[in-house]
């Protein structure tokens, strides 16, 4: 490096990670772990060094195909370039004016070196793919006319598929503080004729988008974002505080004032940590001790209670301990607002955290080791947020940072903010060194730009990459002065230029989505003014539209919200399409035994206890049985049981003696399975058959565990490793089995089979057959129906019987098992 072009700060920099990394990737060596960077890495390392894999991996991909060739790094270009080797089979899709992941180590000149690399090769050939299949001709024209002043670009020109032409572009001239309301104003507008899920913001930051976002709420336009920091949720931060009390951390006094504050009131917790002197460092749990206060009695004898149990109990133990003994769980239940959905799955991902924290630290995995570990977590932003699942997309604008969006369409986007220094943002220099010294990487030399002008050229792509976005309509927001240089470069007659308001050609509603969001903008604004009778009609007016829309047959009246809701839902509405459901047989029979473990399994993700030997013990199995029916294997049952002993994994298992226990029953099960199998051959043509088909938007999926060539057709086989034994026909799994291989007749053993069994390892008699019929699958078939509409429809009660007695969720959250 010439020192004379960095500061003495970055040198230090520079030492400091050059003596910290060999220790960083001891300490990983040490504990059995591989980060990002090393996946990568020693993935490159491996094939450089080692020519029998690089052969293996070379035999195996003959053709390879990049999609979004511009996002990738130096370091993986380097991995794909040892696997292509000679023979040149690579095809790259990519586009250089789209390069706007910088800060991962994304570079336009990725598309330059592998021009260099392989274009004197006898087949190489460039395809320039101008053809546009999303945008308006108007809009493409603004997005061409934009691009055309980035520095060293190959030149193109997107064209729309099939001359496909609408509005121009519009540029609305006002302040950046009116933009918020601009937008809001016209959204209401613009939402007569669209779904509010056409409708997208896109912002150059994350500020910005909080601020649009914060705006449209107020003027009751919903709307979604994804910002929201994992350990800002108050529920994370309500467990962590009990977990950082309970373990006795550094973190204890902020986790015993947060959880005085929750549970008496913070007035009480201000007066109590007031009256120590901060240079007492004594835990202010042992202080509070001898305070009378029946509220505080109540907390400490909580903490001693889970103190005692800690001794005793692991990390994840304790989680859902402390889950249960809080019940910070419940109350999300009950209201189940989109903040209570998010609070409950991100929940679930802290219990997951725990989980995993045990299977990965056997020696060390008590509450205080986990508690210290997400502390860190924590101060790193190490853990991303898991939103919901949007029940109602069509009823949310999108507000989000272009970064966040790249890759989506929308038919109407708004660019706000364009304005000196917000977009294109200030070039700065990071304090920090967060990427290598420009002089490190390999295409410096070649590169003559300054590293201000790579940072416009790289901000000119990102607002590039937001026009792209538009469908239909585009808005460009800016002010008069300070301009942003973007909106200066483009020609003005490609926009249509204004001030304040948008002129648009609103036509009559016609979707669902848009008479309801007219209906839900005068419901907001009567509860606004407490015209409480007027909004208890147009509550009515909304459950009607969702009706009809339904499909259901409705009884018209006379009474005045009737009469004007009537003439809008007699015309020709599309109905909004509904996701496609994803179900398989374990999630309908869920459903079927209970909705609501149904709902906590699959959209809320609360994992449940982790210790579940049987099914460690079932998914060994059959991973044996797989592999003991690959085709030209050996048929022995010294090599059944061998297979036993590969696929043994203890991690599943309390403790050893329960370990010991099932890998005897492994041994008993395999042998009567080997000794049938002798008694009964079988010619075995499919192992662990992964499909899926779809039913009306949903998607059904399994894996069929074999299928057998008999002589009068094709046998499908369950394996069944549980001692409770079920007849054949009443298994809807083996009747989903049936309705995929109906439909797929061009398979090899395509068509109804001829039988279907349950296989049970445990028992004399192991096989249950049943053969269906056309007439039975059309009833199950109506069954997964009703159960993807009642689950469409949010209905998720609990139901009691006797599942609940192994049910996890019993103690934790059920509302069926609150005591009175």
């Amino acid at each position: 490096i010439d020192e004379e072009l960095v500061t003495e700060e970055t040198l230090a920099q520079l030492n400091d990670l050059k003596r910290i990394y060999p220790q960083f990737q001891k300490w990983k060596r040490a504990q059995n772990f591989v980060d990002f960077g090393d996946m990568i890495l020693k993935c490159y390392e491996l094939l450089k060094s080692n020519n029998a894999v690089l052969k293996k991996v070379q035999e195996q991909y003959k053709y390879i195909i990049i999609d979004e060739f511009q996002d990738n790094n130096y370091a993986l270009n380097e991995v794909i370039s040892q696997i292509v080797g000679k023979s040149g089979q690579l095809t790259v899709v990519g586009d250089e004016d789209q390069v706007v992941y910088s800060f991962r180590g994304a570079s336009k000149y990725n598309v330059t070196a592998f021009r260099k690399k392989y274009k004197n090769l006898a087949n190489y050939t460039e395809i320039a793919l101008e053809e546009n299949f999303r945008s308006t001709q108007e809009i493409l024209n603004v997005a061409n006319d934009s691009i055309s002043n980035a520095k060293n670009r190959e030149p193109k020109q997107l064209i729309a598929c099939d001359n496909k032409s609408g509005q121009k572009p519009h540029l609305i001239h006002i302040d950046n503080l009116h933009h918020p309301a601009i937008i809001a104003k016209n959204i209401m507008k613009l939402s007569e004729q669209y779904s509010y899920s056409d409708i997208a913001v896109l912002c150059r930051t994350k500020a910005q988008v909080k601020t649009i976002s914060e705006y449209l709420c107020q003027e009751h336009i919903p709307t979604r974002t994804y910002l929201i920091n994992f350990f800002e949720i108050p529920q994370i931060k309500d467990l962590l505080a009990w977990c950082n009390l309970i373990a006795e951390t550094r973190y204890q006094d902020s986790g015993l004032f947060r959880i005085l504050s929750k549970l008496t009131n913070k007035n009480i917790a201000n007066v109590i940590f007031a009256q120590y002197s901060k240079r007492d460092y004594t835990p202010r749990y042992k202080l509070i001790q001898n305070i009378e206060n029946n509220e505080i009695n109540n907390v400490l004898n909580l903490v001693n209670h889970l103190r005692k149990l800690y001794k005793k109990k692991n990390a994840v133990e304790m989680v859902w301990e402390i889950c249960v003994q809080t019940k910070t769980l419940r109350p999300l239940l009950k209201r189940y607002e989109w903040k209570d959905q998010l609070a409950l799955i991100n929940l679930g991902k802290f219990i997951k955290r725990s989980t995993d924290f045990v299977a990965r630290h056997k020696n060390n995995n008590n509450l205080k080791a986990f508690s210290n570990y997400m502390n860190v977590l924590q101060e790193s932003n190490g853990i991303q947020t898991t939103y919901p699942i949007e029940n109602n997309v069509s009823q949310t604008v999108l507000v989000s940072t272009i970064h966040g969006v790249k890759g989506g369409e929308y038919p109407v986007v708004f660019i706000p903010f364009n304005r000196s220094a917000k977009f294109p943002l200030n070039f700065t220099k990071s304090n920090l060194i967060d990427h290598p010294p420009i002089e490190w990487l390999s295409y410096s030399s070649k590169n003559q730009q300054s590293q201000k002008e790579q940072h416009i050229d790289e901000e000119r792509r990102l607002f590039y990459v937001g026009i792209t976005r538009a469908k239909e309509l585009l808005y460009l927001l800016a002010p008069n002065k300070y301009t942003s240089v973007f909106i200066k470069e483009l020609n003005k007659d490609l926009l249509k230029v204004s001030n304040m308001e948008i002129d648009t050609n609103i036509n009559e509603p016609k979707t669902y989505s848009a008479i309801r969001n007219h209906y839900e903008k005068r419901l907001a604004n009567a509860l606004n003014q407490d015209q409480f009778s007027i909004a208890n009609t147009l509550l009515q007016a909304l459950e009607r539209i969702n009706q009809i829309e339904s499909g259901l047959a409705i009884d018209w009246g006379n009474s005045d919200w009737e009469i004007e809701l009537k003439p809008y839902l007699e015309k020709k509405l599309q109905a909004a399409t509904p996701e496609k459901l994803n179900l398989s047989a374990s999630s309908i029979e869920t459903y079927e035994k209970c909705p609501l473990k149904y709902r906590l399994i699959n959209i809320d993700k609360i994992p449940q206890v982790s210790s579940k030997p049987q099914l460690t013990f079932g998914n060994i199995i059959h991973r044996v049985l797989e592999q003991f029916h690959q085709p030209n294997s050996e048929q022995t049952q010294e090599r059944i049981l061998k297979l036993l002993d590969n696929n043994w994994e203890s991690l599943g298992f309390d403790y050893e003696t329960q370990e010991a226990d099932f890998k005897r029953q492994g041994i008993d099960l395999l042998t009567k399975y080997y000794e049938y199998l002798i008694a009964n051959p079988v010619n075995v043509i499919e192992r662990e058959f992964q499909f899926s088909f779809e039913l009306k938007n949903i998607i059904i999926h399994g894996k069929i565990d074999r299928i057998d060539k008999g002589e009068m057709g094709y046998n499908v086989i369950d394996y069944k490793t549980s001692k409770k034994t079920t007849k054949a026909n009443k298994n809807i799994q083996l009747a989903i089995y049936s309705m995929y291989l109906q439909q797929e007749e061009q398979l090899e053993f395509g068509g109804l089979p001829e039988s279907t069994a349950l296989y049970f390892l445990r028992d004399q008699e192991p096989l249950r057959a049943h053969k269906f019929t056309s007439p039975e699958l059309i009833e199950v078939q109506e069954k997964i129906l009703k159960v993807g509409k009642d689950i469409r429809d949010q209905k998720f009660a609990p139901c009691k019987g006797y599942h609940c007695e192994w049910c996890d969720y019993k103690n934790l959250l059920c509302p069926e098992w609150e005591e009175n």
